[in-house]
């Protein structure tokens, strides 16, 4: 990484198309990426989907009682106004229908009519298909109570593909519109599903499996041809800077390394520089998935649970600035915290003028530069301040030559000593790649103590280290063991104990998806067997 004035980009304005909103709201459209809201939604609609399914075809005497109680629950209202109720749904669903396609047409959306036009038609299959696979019998009471409201006989059919439509086109046109219109298309769906099982002349279980089906599609749509990557302008960030008293005589995108945000650089009036990061829900949908892999995957390396919001997320890296800052650890001062956009958030801390530790040459990393980093470590562990991704990324050395910490995202406080000893870890694995495990491990020890790296031993693995260190082991075979070997020599430890971390493997996960899919697909052919025997 260059110098951190040298890095930036600023052609970002002239790129965004589709500008929306005003003053700190304003966002636009940059280009049409694959976003991780819509892997997430796409695992809890597909979960969703597969458990909905599952129940209709082998639970189906319990869904059968539960049409039948449905009905009967539902039976107040008189045939009339039923048929009347159920007339205006249809029509309603139709003027939807078309709306959704004809709007794209007249606005000159072809992307868009394209998206909804492709989700509509493979919802319409995907559902004649799963109630084909489902194949069930609905009640004698549940026939006849539908029939009657119908005033038709008892050959009942199901609308659900058209509702699993509806659900898919929703889904696709979401990411295209503001908040105010996906409330109330969400609001407008949810309506049509409720009253059309309180006035349904079809079997009402089926609405159950194709809300969650056509949002399975929907979602497949955008993630195989992209959603538009809408984010706040440059205007939109100043203005928000501004909100929070920061007055900007310009705004720039910046090309550094800012995992889990958007960054920018920022130029105050008075001629300040600042550093702003903007997280919004795909930062966010990124970071649940990430923590909910590390749950299922390792244990015991300090995760918590996901925190319930974006701005609690925060709340949370700039209450740590904050405590870091004030017990003497050196690190860029907080100037701000304010929304920004329709659902992101920024911080703008103050610019350091200098370069990250991994950009510096291996020649610049010096016994006093890696005295002074461990003494920042020795800081956070007397506060008991874990800051758990000590990449070198992550320490940024000034143009005096100072080191400091930054980006606290994923870090914690009031953490136990196994914690600690993780920081010290990967800090010595992220410098021992760059000055070798002798010196690491020296000028570790001459700063923090024996103890202190002694006991970060058991730590010294793979799974504990972020992705870049491990990536940088990789390419240069046996350096860990030589950090160990180092660490047991100079620490004098008689015996290791490695903790466990993993709490199953990426080929146990694997093995785990397969069962539940073959018992999910194989089942119903096991029990048709002595059928077959016949």
């Amino acid at each position: 990484m260059s110098s951190i004035s040298a890095i930036a980009s600023d052609r970002t304005q002239s790129i965004i198309s589709d500008i929306t909103g005003e003053g700190s709201r304003q966002e636009g459209t940059r280009r049409y990426t694959r976003s991780p809201e819509d892997v997430l939604r796409l695992i809890v609609f597909g979960i969703v989907t597969l458990v909905t399914a599952a129940l209709t075809r082998w639970a189906q005497d319990s869904v059968v009682g539960f049409e039948e109680d449905l009905i009967a629950l539902l039976g107040f209202v008189s045939s009339t106004i039923e048929r009347v109720l159920n007339g205006f749904i249809q029509l309603l669903g139709g003027i939807v229908l078309i709306s959704l396609y004809l709007l794209p047409l007249i606005t000159k959306r072809y992307r868009l009519f394209g998206y909804i036009f492709l989700s509509s038609l493979v919802a319409s299959l995907l559902m004649t298909l799963v109630q084909q696979f489902v194949d069930r019998d609905a009640s004698e009471m549940v026939l006849n109570e539908l029939a009657v409201r119908a005033g038709f006989g008892t050959d009942v059919v199901s609308a659900a593909p058209g509702l699993a439509v509806m659900s898919a086109s929703f889904i696709v046109v979401a990411p295209f519109v503001s908040r105010r219109w996906r409330r109330f298309g969400i609001g407008l769906i949810t309506v049509y599903t409720l009253v059309t099982v309180v006035v349904s002349v079809r079997l009402p279980a089926d609405a159950f499996v194709a809300l969650p089906l056509g949002a399975v599609v929907g979602t497949l749509v955008l993630l195989a041809f992209g959603r538009p990557d809408r984010r706040p302008t440059l205007d939109a960030i100043g203005f928000a800077l501004a909100d929070a008293g920061l007055h900007t005589s310009g705004v720039r995108q910046a090309k550094v390394d800012a995992r889990g945000s958007t960054p920018y650089f920022a130029t105050l009036d008075d001629g300040t520089g600042l550093f702003v990061k903007v997280l919004g829900p795909q930062e966010r949908a990124a970071d649940l998935m990430f923590r909910v892999y590390r749950f299922f995957r390792l244990k015991n390396v300090g995760d918590d649970r996901p925190f319930s919001s974006l701005r609690r997320t925060i709340e949370h890296e700039a209450l740590i600035a904050l405590l870091a800052r004030d017990v003497g650890v050196r690190t860029p001062r907080l100037r701000g915290v304010v929304d920004v956009g329709t659902d992101s958030m920024l911080l703008a801390y103050d610019m350091i003028d200098g370069v990250s530790l991994d950009g510096l040459d291996d020649d610049a990393v010096t016994d006093e530069l890696m005295d002074q980093i461990w003494a920042q470590v020795g800081a956070l562990r007397r506060h008991r301040i874990a800051h758990r991704d000590l990449r070198r990324a992550n320490v940024f050395v000034g143009a005096d030559g100072v080191p400091s910490m930054i980006d606290f995202g994923f870090s914690e406080i009031a953490v136990p000593d196994e914690i600690l000893d993780a920081d010290v870890a990967q800090l010595l694995c992220s410098l021992a790649v760059v000055v070798g495990a002798e010196r690491a491990v020296v000028s570790a020890i001459d700063t923090i103590g024996a103890e202190a790296v002694g006991e970060a031993l058991p730590r010294l693995q793979t799974k504990a280290l972020s992705g870049a260190t491990q990536t940088a082991l990789k390419e240069r075979s046996g350096l860990l063991e030589e950090l160990r070997d180092e660490v047991i020599e100079r620490c004098h430890v008689e015996t290791v104990e490695y903790a466990q971390l993993e709490r199953a493997s990426r080929n146990t996960i694997v093995m785990v998806v397969a069962l539940v899919l073959a018992t999910y697909f194989l089942f119903p052919q096991l029990a048709d067997l002595p059928g077959i025997a016949t």
